[in-house]
């Protein structure tokens, strides 16, 4: 008969296969998913491109400069009579001569200064020459003459009509001096009077008595 106390080896075998079959396996613990990777760099900040630089071609050239005129020095300058006036007329080669008298005192005369300076500009090689007589005496008015002259800044020729000529000068025009001012002649290339204005001169009338002057024959 068998006996009913286990042998110690088979009594431990036999728990041990009774704790298996009771509890299971344990499950492996899976390792936790990696983190995402992250960078310590940072992305390189946008950059915005320079406007290109304009071509050469596309950058307009600065006008040239007009060469100043030269200045006008009243200590300089002839004194005329009518016959002394025809002379240089005559011996100019100028088709058309406009004198244009003025004085220091005179605002319409010294304001048609600047039509007679571009007209001069525009026909100089059409045969025009303008010239400035101014009637003032030179020994007694001769700072505000240069000062006019200063200031306009013309470019036409200039003198000074003998002083207290006027009369002699107008009538041997077959004109009547009349104290008023501004007067404006104008000679042909011998040095006889074309047409003479009464008043200040402006651009227009320059255009339309004087220019057509230049072009006849």
């Amino acid at each position: 008969m068998l006996s009913l106390v286990a042998h110690p080896r088979l009594a431990a075998l036999a728990f041990a296969t009774a704790v298996a079959l009771a509890g299971g396996c344990s499950k492996k613990e899976e390792a936790p998913a990696p983190a995402p990777a992250t960078t310590s760099e940072t992305p390189p900040p946008a950059t915005t491109e320079a406007p290109a630089e304009p071509a050469a071609a596309d950058v307009a050239a600065p006008a040239p400069a007009e060469p100043a005129a030269a200045k006008i020095d009243v200590n300089a300058l002839e004194t005329y009579d009518l016959e002394k006036l025809k002379e240089r007329i005559k011996g100019s080669g100028k088709k058309v001569t406009v004198v244009a008298l003025w004085a220091t005192w005179c605002a319409p005369c010294i304001e048609e200064m600047a039509g007679f300076d571009a007209f001069q500009k525009a026909h100089a090689g059409d045969g025009l020459e303008v010239l400035g007589l101014c009637t003032d005496d030179r020994a007694d008015m001769g700072q505000k003459i240069q000062d006019v002259y200063d200031r306009t800044k013309v470019a036409y020729d200039q003198g000074l009509l003998a002083p207290g000529n006027e009369d002699a000068f107008f009538k041997a025009l077959g004109e009547e001096w009349d104290g008023m001012l501004p007067k404006t002649v104008v000679f042909d290339d011998k040095g006889e009077k074309i047409m003479m204005f009464t008043a200040a001169v402006t651009p227009a009338m320059l255009d339309e008595k004087v220019a057509p002057l230049l072009s006849a024959k």
